[in-house]
């Protein structure tokens, strides 16, 4: 992803930009491609594609955390609002905030699974993680002060992702987005009734299960099929919402169906490399 980005526009010119690099993102030849590749041999094809060109090391996490931070770096330089394109990459700083909450937790360290494509900065948040401190976070992240001591993950992933939630619909509070405010409730919903579905499998209880959702008011579809199949229905769904509303010139939707589309990416990538194949990917 690694470019000189330019000066700042309006969003035609950013729309304009993104629209141009929608073919760079992996086609369904281009995972066969990996797919049929040796298990060692699956980092060269990423690297000979130009995946992940900023990672430190050629490690399959270390390139996926390199590629998403150069997709954030490239919105920061041609977003007119990067405040609202900022908003796809909390769930990294939510990946973070649990993963040193949860160290903290077994007095272990946290640093191997850190990604560096979040918005804020990995020191500052050890240092809100040490001081019990979140205000420099933002307000919606200030409930976590009531974390210290808590060592039950479930307790820290809900609390966290609820915290990141709020964040996200308070920002989006103060400027007119309808088709991300649309995507962030609908990915809200949907993460709340897979957590239901897992839930019910696990066979935890109705008050249980409560207690993991993030707070709010979403709906939440109902839930068919496997696990699996309805990851993949929510997906479809959820990339849908953005890419009907990314033809509009003068807003963030398409930018946002690219940050989308490189984050499926992302995970379509990992499930190669976990053994899966065509029929597990989403393109």
């Amino acid at each position: 992803m690694a470019e000189n980005f330019g000066i700042k526009s309006g969003y035609p010119y950013a729309v304009g930009r993104v629209r141009a690099m929608e073919d760079s993102v992996f086609s369904r030849e281009q995972y066969s491609r990996l797919i049929a590749a040796e298990k060692d041999g699956r980092l060269r094809v990423l690297a000979e594609a130009g995946y992940g060109a900023g990672a430190e090391t050629k490690e399959l996490e270390a390139m996926i955390d390199a590629e998403l931070r150069g997709v954030r770096e490239l919105m920061n330089g041609i977003a007119p609002e990067p405040e609202l394109t900022d908003l796809f990459f909390h769930e990294y700083d939510a990946h973070n905030l649990k993963a040193l909450l949860k160290a903290r937790a077994v007095g272990a360290e946290a640093d191997g699974i850190l990604l560096s494509c979040g918005v804020f900065d990995v020191e500052v948040l050890k240092v809100c993680v040490s001081a019990d401190e979140y205000s420099m976070l933002g307000a919606a992240f200030e409930p976590l002060e009531k974390l210290e001591g808590a060592t039950d993950p479930g307790e820290i992933s809900r609390a966290v992702d609820s915290a990141a939630y709020a964040h996200i619909f308070a920002v989006l509070k103060k400027r007119r987005a309808p088709a991300l405010e649309e995507f962030f409730r609908l990915k809200a919903g949907f993460t709340n009734a897979l957590t239901r579905m897992r839930g019910k499998a696990l066979g935890l209880s109705e008050e249980a299960v409560a207690k993991l959702l993030i707070a709010g008011d979403f709906d939440e579809p109902a839930a068919e099929g496997g696990v699996r199949e309805f990851e993949r229905a929510c997906a479809e769904k959820l990339n849908a919402c953005l890419r009907e509303a990314r033809s509009d010139p003068f807003g963030p939707a398409a930018l946002g169906s690219f940050i989308n589309d490189k984050q499926n990416e992302a995970r379509n990538i990992r499930i190669v490399f976990a053994g899966g194949g065509e029929d597990d990917i989403d393109v």
